[in-house]
């Protein structure tokens, strides 16, 4: 067994699109007026509009999305130079994360594995 997919539900659907496919570079595969999937390297992400009504809506607390890199100073910069803050960097004897939040506040924790 082994997951294929996460969908994130979000408020604002184009905001969070913009914000996937330009700071992580995810590219759109496939997309309708109330959704979109997205190549995440071997997961396909998606993102799913939800209306206040909708038994889906977010409910405020944040979800939690881990993206494996292989540079850390490198990836550090990338997100300054797309105005993306690390609210916090955290190492543990297993990794190195460099914590953000996308614009709905969902944590996106970037992570190199500590070396072997």
């Amino acid at each position: 067994m082994r997951a294929v997919s996460v969908t994130f539900r979000c408020r604002n659907l184009q905001k969070m699109k913009r914000w996937y496919s330009r700071i992580l570079g995810w590219e759109i595969t496939e997309e309708g007026p109330n959704y979109c999937y997205m190549d995440a390297g071997g997961l396909t992400f998606g993102l799913l509009s939800a209306m206040p009504h909708d038994w889906y809506y977010p409910t405020g607390s944040a979800t939690f999305l881990d993206v494996e890199i292989e540079d850390p100073i490198t990836t550090r910069s990338v997100l300054a130079e797309r105005g993306v803050a690390v609210k916090m960097e955290e190492t543990t004897e297993a990794a190195l994360f460099l914590h953000v939040e996308d614009p709905e506040g969902n944590i996106v924790s970037f992570f190199k594995a500590a070396s072997q």
